[in-house]
């Protein structure tokens, strides 16, 4: 009769397979809408620094310059590419006037990572002691973490808005996913 107790092991086996997979996922994928799909994110207050992060799409450069006009913001930073269409020459707010300083920069490298070390360099020569990042919302999570590991002052962080097709939402979601743990991993600035 052993025999026939062999295929309600591997039965059982596979149940408990299948059970243990479905856990996991269901964890990793609980902890991916919190982080991705719904991040903390803080109600706009004065800062010394608004930090539009790249790509500096139109969503973002907008929400920036509202919360500009608003005056809670002294200075704009955006972060723009050295070339193509991010470059400082396609960004509005780096080719025309403002009524308030705008400094329109390119991280070395051009990752958010790099977006970080230059906020903390810019902040030490300007004296910033705290600042407002704009960004997407399934990239608010990361940037929290890389900005407080080079930012000492107080950080916020706000959404664009800005939504995404459902392909771009799960090739975000994958790609996210990776890059934060790869932040998670990573220390220091």
């Amino acid at each position: 009769m052993p025999s026939a107790d062999r295929p309600r092991r591997r039965t059982r086996r596979m149940r408990r397979t299948v059970v243990v997979c479905a856990t996991v996922c269901a964890i990793l994928g609980a902890v991916a809408l919190q982080v991705l799909v719904f991040p903390p994110l803080d109600e706009p207050d004065p800062v010394d620094v608004i930090v539009v992060l790249g790509r500096p799409v139109p969503e973002r450069v907008n929400v920036a310059e509202d919360l500009m006009a608003h005056k809670l913001g002294a200075t704009l930073l955006i972060s723009v590419d050295d070339y193509g269409i991010d470059d400082a020459s396609n960004v509005v707010p780096c080719r025309q006037s403002r009524p308030y300083p705008v400094i329109c920069e390119v991280p070395d490298p051009f990752t958010t990572q790099g977006e970080a070390r230059m906020l903390g360099r810019l902040a030490i020569e300007h004296g910033w002691r705290s600042a407002l990042v704009v960004t997407s919302t399934y990239h608010a999570a990361r940037a929290r973490l890389l900005f407080g590991r080079c930012f000492d002052g107080r950080l916020l962080v706000v959404s664009d808005g800005a939504g995404l097709s459902l392909f771009e939402g799960g090739r975000q979601l994958l790609y996210q996913s990776a890059a934060l743990a790869k932040a998670v991993w990573t220390p220091g600035c």
